[in-house]
């Protein structure tokens, strides 16, 4: 048995009551179905993802003030202390990092940081040399250095890169801004219901998290799901089962789902979804 990524625990809430400890499986690379529901204890899982130290850490410092929250969500009592509302913030910002996504996203950006890096290096070494402050041979013998660290580096990344990216710890920037996000609760009812991913935390990108534009949506259980915006809330932060919302979330899920997408249903309308490259997205007006 592999590290959990996301947490059994979390996964628990996305079942049915016919099968609670089992979820259907969508391959999004494979495009099908697990040809029976899977037990959450083989799911979002993957061997030495974490070494046991970290493992440990996150279900004491993170799982665990965590599950008390969420199970206090699930249960219907959406009005969070102070304490938990900052426990919840670190859960969620935790899982922005802990999973595959992040790591496949952090490495595919790595060649583009080197270059860049080793870029400004070059240009300072030249700027220097221009400047009559390195002569020509130590500038060429810099040149030459940078060369071999970009190659090297280029072919192995860094141990110390390599750890930052596998790190599931988010900075304390990333979970305030979650905390001080206006917070609203989507209550799905009936045959509505929210899915969860591989990458269950979705924002949009090209905004982050910090900007007024930023939005975060967090399933909490099939029937219950969080947005956060810079909006501020009403009289009320439920809002009860609009189609629009559950449908809205379950898109943002999907199209950054990194493999697999888990339901308590096995249904036609997310092979659908998970079928277009790109999904078009909303914004939300609230």
């Amino acid at each position: 048995m592999g590290c959990h990524y996301i947490p059994q625990k979390y996964l628990r809430g996305f079942t049915g009551p016919s099968r609670p400890h089992a979820l259907w499986q969508f391959d999004k690379k494979m495009q099908r179905y697990s040809t029976e529901p899977v037990s959450i204890s083989k799911i979002a899982q993957r061997r030495s993802f974490y070494d046991l130290q970290t493992e440990q850490s996150l279900n004491d410092q993170v799982e665990r003030p965590g599950n008390r929250v969420l199970d206090k969500l699930r249960s219907g009592n959406l009005s969070l202390r102070d304490e938990e509302r900052r426990h919840l913030s670190a859960y969620i910002a935790t899982m922005l990092r802990r999973v595959p996504y992040h790591r496949a996203k952090a490495e595919a950006l790595a060649p583009g940081v080197l270059k860049s890096i080793t870029s400004e290096l070059r240009e300072q070494i030249g700027e220097y040399a221009g400047a009559g402050e390195l002569s020509g041979e130590t500038a060429a013998k810099r040149l030459a250095e940078v060369d071999a660290a970009e190659a090297k580096y280029a072919a192995q990344m860094p141990d110390e890169v390599r750890d930052q990216i596998n790190s599931p710890w988010p900075t304390g920037e990333i979970i305030d801004l979650v905390y001080h996000m206006s917070w609203r609760f989507i209550i799905a009812d009936g045959f509505q219901y929210f899915v969860v991913t591989d990458n269950p935390a979705f924002f949009f990108e090209c905004c982050g998290l910090g900007t007024k534009s930023s939005e975060l949506t967090f399933p909490i259980s099939s029937s219950l799901a969080l947005f956060g915006s810079w909006t501020p809330v009403g009289q009320s932060n439920a809002i009860r089962s609009e189609t629009q919302f559950v449908k809205e979330a379950n898109r943002r899920l999907i199209s950054t789902a990194f493999r697999f997408i888990y339901s308590r249903d096995k249904t036609d309308w997310i092979c659908k979804v998970a079928s277009k490259a790109q999904p078009h997205l909303s914004r939300i007006m609230w």
